[in-house]
């Protein structure tokens, strides 16, 4: 069976925040911070992205939406894994946005360097955490 990915310390990027809700917050392990988007960007599309650094096979993930309110911003947001030529692998409807946790369990593994969740410009983006689970490609070996 897969394992939680340890995402501390992994390069996360993401379209321009507000300076108390960096990206990083995406991946810290702690439900009380979350991402957010900054309205001045309106019109943009809206991202967070994590790197692996290298392909991983996939089984599933968990995204935190925020956690005290407007939970329904996410609704339209769309879930993509990258492979290490970024071209997309899979993608995901978010479909379940009045759930404070989104989670998705994969039939088959997917291969994937880069987890991405994209907003078009109809609100904020705004999450507190991903939880990715799977194997590493090369060895099998659990993570």
């Amino acid at each position: 069976s897969s394992q939680k990915i340890n995402l501390l310390g992994k390069a996360v990027d993401c379209s321009l925040q507000y300076s108390v809700n960096p990206c990083r917050f995406l991946i810290d392990d702690d439900l009380d911070t979350f991402t957010h988007s900054d309205n001045a960007i309106f019109g943009q599309l809206f991202y967070n992205e994590i790197d692996l650094g290298r392909v991983h096979s996939l089984s599933g993930f968990e995204i935190y939406n925020r956690q005290d309110c407007c939970r329904e911003r996410i609704k339209s947001a769309q879930i993509f894994i990258l492979n290490e030529n970024r071209e997309v692998v899979q993608t995901f409807d978010y479909s379940d946005y009045e759930a404070l946790v989104f989670r998705k369990s994969f039939m088959e593994q997917i291969d994937g360097r880069f987890f991405r969740i994209e907003l078009d410009n109809s609100d904020h983006l705004h999450l507190s955490e991903v939880v990715l689970y799977g194997f590493l490609e090369s060895s099998g070996f659990q993570l």
